[in-house]
């Protein structure tokens, strides 16, 4: 008897870290992964808060080692041509990953804003990337680039990608500096002023070899 109830409270204890394991973020067909083996696993705070945003260029480039948050995995995804997009591309440039779906009400309050920002900022060595983590047929994401007239490029991506950059669902944005160091990542729609504000900071700084 003993014997059995340690069995049942072993399956209680699986079933509740199951759980409490799932993802809280919006979006039906998805493929994500949380389970990172990269050495990045995602911030905590999925409130949007950017902790840089009130930091002078100066500040910035002092504080450079305890802001970064990992350097970013190589990555491979491929734009709506099918065209391979690499890391490796972006090099010397500002880089903001958005992971979005064409269903997430997530995804849709942060569209304008990223088009906003890739606008603004797009002849400055800066790019949004907006990678859709659904299973649909290209034309499918085509269709949800052209209904939400997005002004950024779009990708798709695979499990593995998703899984080095520890997305757990849509709406997730990972801000690559030029670097290529993590230097800010979080869920949601901060806003398009608090965006400028880090993306001008991290265009302007400038860091020695040492500081690397």
């Amino acid at each position: 008897m003993k014997k059995i109830l340690l069995i049942a409270a072993a399956l209680c204890l699986t079933a509740l870290m199951l759980n409490c394991g799932g993802s809280q973020e919006e979006g039906a067909d998805t493929q994500t992964s949380e389970t990172d083996t990269t050495g990045y696993a995602g911030t905590a705070d999925t409130s949007g808060m950017l902790i840089v945003e009130n930091m002078t260029t100066e500040e910035l480039e002092e504080n450079y080692e305890n802001i970064v948050i990992a350097e970013a995995p190589d990555f491979t995804v491929y734009d709506l041509n099918q065209n391979e997009i690499k890391l490796e591309d972006f090099e010397g440039f500002v880089l903001l990953m958005n992971f979005w779906s064409m269903e997430a009400p997530v995804s849709k309050r942060t569209f304008p804003t990223l088009s906003e920002i890739h606008n603004e900022f797009r002849e400055d060595n800066f790019t949004v990337l907006g990678v859709c983590i659904d299973r649909r047929p290209i034309g499918r994401i085509q269709e949800a680039v052209d209904f939400n007239r997005l002004s950024f490029p779009a990708a798709f991506g695979s499990a593995e990608t998703y899984n080095s950059y520890a997305v757990t669902g849509p709406g997730k944005s990972v801000l690559i500096d030029k670097y290529g160091n993590i230097v800010g990542d979080f869920y949601d729609d901060p806003g398009a002023e608090r965006l400028k504000k880090v993306i001008r900071l991290f265009l302007n700084i400038e860091l020695n070899q040492d500081s690397e």
